[in-house]
C-alpha cells in the first residue's frame, strides 16, 4: 500500500490559507482521482485508445483495455506492458469526452517503468483540434522518459512553428534518481502567459506566449489528458529493446487538476420530480471554497448542507435550482437549473388550462411561414382559432406549455370539444401529447379528419397507449399540440372554430356514450322501460304516463296557460350522439282532447338544451293515418355549448289556451330518430299530382283530392323553398281562399291528408 496525502474538501474557507491569502492567488482542486479503488479505472473519468500500428512513431504495442494493461489497486493505477511470445500489450488511458481543461495545474505523482524500450508518457493532446491536425493544435508533454537514459525526464511542447520533426521542438530536462523506484510529482502550471514544468515542486522548464499566433501558441483551447506506456519507436527504440524485457509498470499515486479561478459550476440532477420526493443534486467537487444552495420554496434540504452533493426533499412545485461557490478570492455560480414537478392528476379528470389564473391566454401558435393563426378566448375554458392555411406543409399548430410536467400514465385519455363556426372547417386535425425531451409517439396519433360541421359543439376522444421500450414518455408530458390542415393531405383555407373543455382522464372515461345508429334509434315507450321515464307536474296530478305494450298514454288535467312548468321526459341509460340521426320521427293519435301545444326539446350530458332548436306541435291532424310527425333537430345554431353529440333526456312539455279544454288524452305510439330525409315536409310521400283550380288563379281555388278528407294541411311556398302561406281546409269542397298579401308569380302548393302529400305549382294572377 502505498502512503498518501488524503486531500480533504473543505466546504468553508480553509484555515491553511496564509495570514497574506488576501493577496496570494487562490488555487482550487477542481479535478482528481486518488485510484482508491479496486479493479477497472473510473469509467467516468477515464477512457481507453486501443489498436496497434505504431501510432505514427513505429512503436510495437497494441494497446487494450484489458485488466492485465491497466487496473486499479494498493491505492495506485498500473499501467502494465507486457509481452507475449513477440508481441507487446499495454493500455493508454485518456479524459477525453470526460474532462478537459485550459488553464491551471496539473499534478501527476508517479513512478516510471524501467528497461531498455520503454516509453512512458504523461501528456496532454487538445479536446478540439480547432487550428488542423497535429502539430497545429498543439501538444504538451508533461513528462517523457526513455528507457535507456533512467537517469533524465523530459517536458516539453509541439506546436505548428515548434516540433521535433523540423527541429525546432521547445523542452526541458532534469535529471533524477531511482525513477523506477521512487514517486515523483511530475506538473505543469499552464497560464495564458506561459507553461512551467516542475518536479516535486522544483521549476525545471519554461516556456513562454510569444504573443504571435496560434502556430507559436495553440495553447488557449482545453486539453485533454494522456497516460501511456509505448514500447520501442523512433525515440523510445532508439537503442534497441531489451531482449530480455518481457514486462514494464507505471505507477500513478495520483492525478489532481488544479484551477486559479472558480471554475464555473455544473448542475447535475433530474430536471423532473414527483412532488415530496427525495432527489439529489451535485456541483463538480472544488478544494478551498463553501458552496451555498438555492432551492424554491418548500424545499428542505435533507443533508449534504454546504456541500458539493446535495440531498433534499423537493415540495410540489416547479422552479430552479442555483449553485454558488465562493473563495476569499471571488465567487461563481452556476446556471440556472430548471425543475419541474411531475403532477399526478387527482380526482376524476384533468382539465388543461385554457387562461391563467389572471385570465392571460396559455395557448401560442406556431410562426410558420405563410400561415396565420390568431387565438382568443370566448371563455374560461374555450380557445378560439381564426385561420388562414396557405403552407399545409408547414405543419401550422397551436401549443400549451404545462405549468409542470403531467404523468398521464393513467390518465391516457383524452376527451375536447370542437364548434366549427365558420362556413367551412378543417379538413384534418392532430392531436399531439409532447414529453419533456420533446417527443411524440409517432406510432399512436390521434387525427380527426373532416370534423363535424354542423355549428354545434362535438366531442372527440382518444386514448394514448405505449410500452415500456418506447422513448415517449407519458409520464412526463410537457405540451399538448394541436394541428389543423397540416402535411401533404392538408387544404389550404380560411375558417374560425373553438376547442373547449379540453380534459384527460383515466382510459374509458369518457367512453360512457352510445352513438345512434344509421338504421334509426328507437326511443322505448313500453311497460319494461317505464323507469327511464319520468313526470314533472307543476302542481299534483297534471300529468300521468301510462305505458302500454303497444304505445305510451299521456293524460293530463288543469294544464297551465303558456308554461313550460308540466312536462315528462325520457333519459337515456347513457348519452347518445345523434350528429347523424337528428331526424324525430313522433306518431300521434288522439283518445280525447289535444294540448294546444307539444314542445320537445333536447337536453345534453350536462343538463343544457338549446332553446332555438325546438320542435313545436300546435296542429294536430286527428284523422290521419298514420298521423306521423317530423323533425330535423341540430340545424339552428345553439348560441351556447349544447351538445348534441350527447344527448342524455328528451323533454316534452304541455300547454294550453284559453280556449282548449284543460284535460285530455293522447297517444304516443312510437319515436324514432333517424337519418334526416331530403325532404323534411310534415308528411312524407312520393304522392304529387295534386289538382285544383283554376291554374293559374286570382283569388280562390278549389283542391281536388285522390283521397277522402275531412281536413287537409295546404302550404304554399316560393320558388325559393320559404314558406308563405299555412291553412287547414275543412271545407269538404277543398275550397282555399288565396291571401292578399301573395305577389303575381310561380310557387309551390302541398296538401296533405292521410299520411300523404300532394303537390303542383301555382301561378297566381292579380
Amino acid at each position: 500500500m502505498v502512503n498518501k496525502t488524503l486531500i480533504t474538501i473543505s466546504f468553508i474557507i480553509l484555515s491553511f490559507l496564509h495570514q497574506s491569502a488576501k493577496s496570494q492567488v487562490c488555487q482550487y482542486l477542481v479535478w482528481s482521482d486518488e485510484f482508491n479503488g479496486v479493479g477497472a479505472p473510473v469509467s467516468e473519468k477515464w477512457g481507453f485508445e486501443t489498436g496497434a500500428g505504431g501510432w505514427g512513431n513505429n512503436e510495437l504495442q497494441n494497446y487494450t483495455s484489458s485488466r492485465e494493461n491497466s487496473y486499479v489497486g494498493n491505492g495506485v493505477l498500473t499501467i502494465h506492458a507486457k509481452k507475449f511470445g513477440n508481441q507487446w500489450t499495454s493500455a493508454r488511458m485518456v479524459t477525453a469526452g470526460k474532462a478537459s481543461w485550459k488553464y491551471g495545474r496539473l499534478d501527476i505523482r508517479a513512478k516510471l517503468p524501467a528497461g531498455r524500450g520503454t516509453w512512458p508518457a504523461i501528456w496532454m493532446m487538445p479536446a478540439k483540434s480547432v487550428y488542423g491536425g497535429w502539430p497545429k493544435s498543439g501538444e504538451i508533454d508533461i513528462m517523457e522518459h526513455v528507457g535507456y537514459n533512467m537517469g533524465v525526464v523530459h517536458g516539453s511542447i509541439h506546436s505548428e512553428s515548434f516540433n521535433h520533426i523540423i527541429g525546432t521542438q521547445k523542452s526541458g530536462s532534469i535529471n533524477l534518481s531511482n525513477v523506477d523506484s521512487k514517486f515523483y510529482t511530475y506538473s505543469v502550471e499552464w497560464t495564458p502567459q506561459s507553461i512551467k514544468w516542475f518536479v516535486d515542486g522544483s521549476l525545471f522548464y519554461t516556456f513562454n506566449n510569444l504573443n504571435l499566433s496560434y502556430k507559436e501558441w495553440p495553447f488557449d483551447q482545453d486539453f485533454f489528458l494522456i497516460l501511456n506506456i509505448a514500447i520501442g519507436g523512433n525515440w523510445g527504440g532508439a537503442q534497441g529493446i531489451d531482449p530480455n524485457l518481457t514486462e514494464a509498470k507505471m505507477e500513478i499515486d495520483y492525478v489532481r487538476v488544479y484551477s486559479n479561478q472558480i471554475p464555473k459550476p455544473a448542475i447535475l440532477g433530474p430536471s423532473s420530480v414527483k412532488n415530496n420526493s427525495e432527489v439529489v443534486f451535485s456541483v463538480n467537487q472544488v478544494s478551498n471554497v463553501s458552496y451555498n444552495w438555492e432551492f424554491p420554496l418548500g424545499v428542505e434540504i435533507v443533508d449534504g448542507l454546504n456541500t458539493n452533493i446535495v440531498k433534499v426533499k423537493w415540495g410540489n412545485s416547479s422552479g430552479i435550482v442555483k449553485c454558488t461557490l465562493s473563495s476569499e478570492c471571488e465567487s461563481v455560480s452556476s446556471n440556472l437549473f430548471s425543475v419541474k414537478t411531475i403532477e399526478n392528476p387527482q380526482g376524476e379528470f384533468y382539465r388543461i388550462p385554457i387562461q391563467s389564473s389572471t385570465g392571460e391566454l396559455l395557448w401560442k401558435s406556431s410562426s410558420t411561414s405563410g400561415n396565420s393563426l390568431e387565438l382568443s378566448s370566448p371563455g374560461p375554458e374555450a380557445l378560439k382559432l381564426d385561420y388562414n392555411i396557405t403552407s399545409p406543409t408547414k405543419n401550422p399548430f397551436i401549443s400549451i406549455i404545462l405549468p409542470n410536467y403531467l404523468d398521464f400514465s393513467v390518465f391516457n385519455q383524452i376527451s375536447l370539444k370542437i364548434k366549427i363556426v365558420s362556413q367551412t372547417g378543417p379538413n384534418l386535425m392532430r392531436i399531439d401529447l409532447v414529453d419533456k425531451n420533446g417527443n411524440i409517439n409517432s406510432t399512436d396519433i390521434f387525427r380527426i379528419t373532416d370534423p363535424v360541421n354542423n355549428k354545434h359543439y362535438n366531442i372527440y376522444n382518444y386514448t394514448f397507449t405505449h410500452s415500456q421500450s418506447d422513448s415517449w414518455l407519458l409520464e412526463e408530458i410537457s405540451e399538448v399540440r394541436v394541428y389543423l390542415n397540416y402535411g401533404v393531405t392538408g387544404k389550404k383555407g380560411s375558417g374560425s372554430i373553438i376547442i373547449a373543455d379540453v380534459m384527460m382522464g383515466p382510459a374509458n372515461s369518457f367512453n360512457n356514450f352510445s352513438v345512434a345508429p344509421v338504421s334509426g334509434l328507437p326511443v322505448p315507450i313500453s311497460n319494461e322501460f317505464s323507469n327511464q321515464w319520468s313526470v314533472h307536474n307543476a302542481n299534483a296530478n297534471q300529468i300521468s304516463l301510462l305505458h302500454t305494450n303497444g304505445n305510451l298514454k299521456v293524460n293530463f288535467t288543469n294544464l297551465s296557460e303558456i308554461s313550460n312548468n308540466e312536462y315528462f321526459s325520457y333519459s337515456f341509460p347513457k348519452p347518445v350522439d345523434i350528429t347523424k340521426t337528428t331526424q324525430l320521427n313522433l306518431d300521434l293519435s288522439k283518445d280525447i282532447n289535444w294540448p294546444s301545444d307539444i314542445k320537445i326539446e333536447l337536453f345534453d350530458i350536462n343538463g343544457k338544451s338549446n332553446g332555438n332548436d325546438v320542435f313545436s306541435i300546435q296542429t294536430f291532424y286527428e284523422d290521419i293515418n298514420p298521423p306521423l310527425y317530423k323533425y330535423v333537430f341540430g340545424n339552428k345554431g345553439d348560441g351556447g355549448d349544447f351538445l348534441i353529440c350527447r344527448v342524455s333526456n328528451i323533454r316534452f312539455s304541455l300547454n294550453k289556451k284559453s280556449s282548449v279544454l284543460p284535460s285530455g288524452i293522447f297517444n304516443i305510439n312510437s319515436l324514432n330518430f333517424i337519418v334526416p330525409e331530403i325532404n323534411n315536409s310534415v308528411f312524407e310521400s312520393k304522392y304529387s299530382n295534386l289538382n285544383f283550380y283554376p291554374n293559374p288563379a286570382s283569388n280562390y281555388i278549389k283542391v281536388i283530392m285522390p283521397v277522402a278528407f275531412d281536413q287537409i294541411d295546404v302550404k304554399i311556398f316560393s320558388l325559393s323553398g320559404v314558406l308563405v302561406h299555412n291553412e287547414i281546409i275543412s271545407d269538404s269542397n277543398g275550397l282555399l281562399k288565396l291571401p292578399h298579401n301573395l305577389r303575381p308569380g310561380i310557387y309551390i302548393i302541398k296538401a296533405g291528408t292521410g299520411g300523404k302529400i300532394f303537390s303542383n305549382k301555382l301561378k297566381i294572377n292579380k
